[in-house]
Order: structure tokens, then sequence, then C-alpha cells
């Protein structure tokens, strides 16, 4: 397969290989993006039940996106008739690697559980069951945990392709009701989970056996060890968490991831008095530290310390800004002096005064027309006194308005 093209991308390398499938690395030869190419294997590519349960998964994963589930970018048949997956390309190793080198401290397996319990939230809300999750299908991508391989990943309302008497899924991960022959449900991938959750901070599995069968047995009727007998620096009520998780009747386990991860959540801040960010990075190539969480956190403080500095600051120059008498305003529309108050007149007072008003102003241009006329007939009498006359007497009289003038020689 290494130099085959499959549609635009070149096979690299083999990555992986699992029950169904082989993963290989390709490039896109037109615009270089990296992806991985997960193809049917070789012996089942004639078997009309893996093809379609290979299309199946394609299928389920193509309606997924999600931060933390790994994403298809493409399906092809290749000229062979085989079929291919092309998917996101994960380079940060599993989180089965990881745990080969012992347990993880409790802040990275808290943010990895937490991480898978946001996928597994995520695709039962579209109704699709994973019933294989299990370390090598946890992923790591730029630090982040992705859940992979869809493989036997089903829809609830989906009744086909699994026969009767057939276990899907591992059986260290296998939950008790998937083992007693009933339909596997969203809880199933929860009790898968709490699995994980003990190997992470005890380094080992909960149950045990020689076989697979003593394995499924020890599912069914033993009880876990105490996770804090394995490794007592854990702190108290983890333990509870575990074995709620763990609970072979479906009516004591978790009902929903969300509640897993909420219980989760709200003892790790409790313990730790540290609050627990969802999607808190993972390294994928360094070992697994805090450094990362310690240094956001505190970047996120000083940065939210800076802002609301530079908004009280804001406000200030802002409030004193309109404090400022506006420029270029006539200085009736400041404000600087109080507003003479407003009087509304009394409409029937205002009448009679207009009445007088124009009363008064009638006798005032009458008096003006009297003397006006008083002078005119002056300036006439003046015209007509001889020049003998050495006396004159002007006599007025007044009778009703009228002005009456008679000149004595």
């Amino acid at each position: 397969m290494i130099g085959k093209k499959i549609g635009p991308y070149l096979i690299q390398e083999k990555l992986g290989e699992g029950g169904m499938g082989i993963v290989y690395k390709a490039i896109h030869e037109q615009i270089g993006q990296i992806v991985a190419v997960k193809t049917l294997h070789p012996q089942y590519a004639k078997d009309k039940d893996f093809r379609e349960r290979f299309k199946r998964e394609a299928l389920v994963q193509a309606k997924l996106h999600h931060p933390n589930v790994v994403n298809i970018l493409n399906y092809i048949e290749d000229e062979d008739g085989n079929i291919n997956i092309v998917m996101e390309y994960v380079n940060g190793g599993s989180l089965e690697d990881k745990m080969s080198k012992g347990k993880l401290n409790l802040e990275d397996s808290v943010s990895i559980i937490v991480q898978v319990l946001n996928a597994l939230s995520y695709m039962h809300s579209n109704g699709i069951i994973h019933r294989d999750i299990k370390p090598s299908n946890i992923m790591f991508s730029n630090g982040f945990v992705k859940v992979s391989d869809f493989g036997i990943a089903k829809p609830v309302e989906d009744k086909g392709l699994t026969r009767t008497g057939v276990l899907m899924g591992t059986v260290w991960y296998m939950a008790p009701e998937i083992i007693r022959g009933e339909p596997a449900s969203f809880q199933s991938d929860i009790y898968a989970v709490g699995v994980i959750l003990y190997q992470m901070l005890t380094g080992r599995s909960p149950f045990f056996g020689k076989t697979d069968f003593e394995i499924m047995k020890s599912h069914l009727e033993k009880e876990p060890p105490n996770p804090r007998d394995l490794n007592p620096q854990l702190p108290e009520g983890i333990e509870d968490i575990i074995k709620k998780a763990l609970a072979k009747e479906l009516d004591k386990r978790y009902k929903t991831a969300e509640d897993f991860k909420r219980a989760i959540i709200d003892w790790f801040s409790k313990v730790s008095n540290k609050p627990v960010f969802e999607e808190k990075p993972i390294s994928g190539s360094l070992p697994l530290n805090t450094t990362f969480f310690k240094l956001k956190s505190s970047y996120l403080l000083k940065g939210v310390i800076a802002l609301i500095i530079v908004m009280t600051f804001a406000l200030v120059v802002l409030f004193l800004l309109r404090r400022e008498k506006p420029k270029d305003v006539p200085k009736l529309l400041q404000m600087d002096k109080p507003a003479v108050p407003v009087t509304i007149p009394n409409t029937r007072t205002e009448t009679k005064q207009q009445e007088s008003l124009e009363v008064f102003e009638d006798k005032k241009i009458e008096k003006e027309d009297n003397k006006k006329e008083e002078k005119v007939v002056k300036g006439l009498a003046e015209k007509k006194k001889p020049k003998e006359i050495k006396r004159k007497e002007v006599e007025k009289k007044e009778e009703g308005g009228d002005v009456e003038w008679k000149v004595i020689k």
C-alpha cells in the first residue's frame, strides 16, 4: 500500500491496524494536507457484512463534528473496489501509550476523562452509542483528547448487523448487560469510561482473569478493589464516583455522560480548590504535567485584572468628556444659568388684558391725532393774522372730544 494513490491521496506509511481495518498516513498531493486513511482489511474486502459495517462507520462518523471527536473528511472506493475512510490526522499517540508507562496523576486523569465524557455526551445526544470505548481509541491531537474508531458504533434505533450471541467490544471494558446479552445503551459507554478512570488512577484494571470468560465473569460478579487502597494519595470521595460508574445494575449507574462529568468536576473542585477546564490540552509527545494548566490560569487572572483597569480608565475619561462645555454653541443654548420658569397664562385673564390694551392704544392714537390737528390749525392762524394786529387771543373749546378754535381780534 505504501506509495499507492487513493483518490488524490498518496499513502506514505502505516500507522496501525485494528480488527476491521488498517490505518495509513497519507498526503493530499494537490494541497499538501496530511490525513489518516483507514482501509478495510483485505481479508474482509469482499465480505458483504464487513463492507456494510465499514460503510456504517463512515456514515456515523460523518454526522459528528466535535473538538473531542476524530472528524471524517472523505469516503472513497478505490479501483480495486475496496472502501477507504479519510480522517483527520491525529499525531499525539493514544491513551494506551501513556498508560503503559504507569498510572497518571490526578489532574491529568480528570481532564482526560472529562473530555472523553464531552465527546460521549455529544454522541449520545445524536443517538450514537460508541460500544468500544477503550484507551487505544482515545487519541491526542495538538494536546487535546480525540475519541476515535467508530467501527462498531451504532445508532440507538439500528437493530441490524449485530447478530444474537455475538459480543461487540473489548472484554476489559465490557458492561455487564452486554455480557448478559442485553442491548448496549448509553450507560454501557459510561461503564467503559469508569474502567478507564480506575486504570489511570491505580495503574491496573478493576477486573482480572486469565481468559476472556474469567474477565467477563468478574464483571458480572465481583466488586473492584477500592482505588484508594491501591493509590493512597487519592483524595477521599473518588471511590464513590468510580463505584457508581461501575455499578452492575443500570438504575445505580450514572444515567448520562453529563451526570458523570458533573460529578467528577464538582468533586475535583472541592478537593483541589482548582477549577476544571473541560477542554484542557494534554501534551501528546511529552510526559503529562500540569504546567500549562497553571500558566493558563495565571494568564487568565492577569488578563481579567488588566481588562478591569482599562475599562475603569475608559469610563473616567468618558465621564470627564461629557462634563466639558460644548464649543461654538450660542450662549443661549448653554446651561450656565438656571432657566427662567415659564408661566402658563390663564386664557380668560389674558383676553381681558388684551382688550384693555387695545382701548388704551386707541386713545393714545386719538390724542396724537388731536395734537397734529392742533398744530395744523395754529399754523393756518399764524398765516392769516394781519400785521397791525398787536394782540390775539386764541380760545379753544373741547366738547365731547371735538376741538373748536376761535381767533379773537
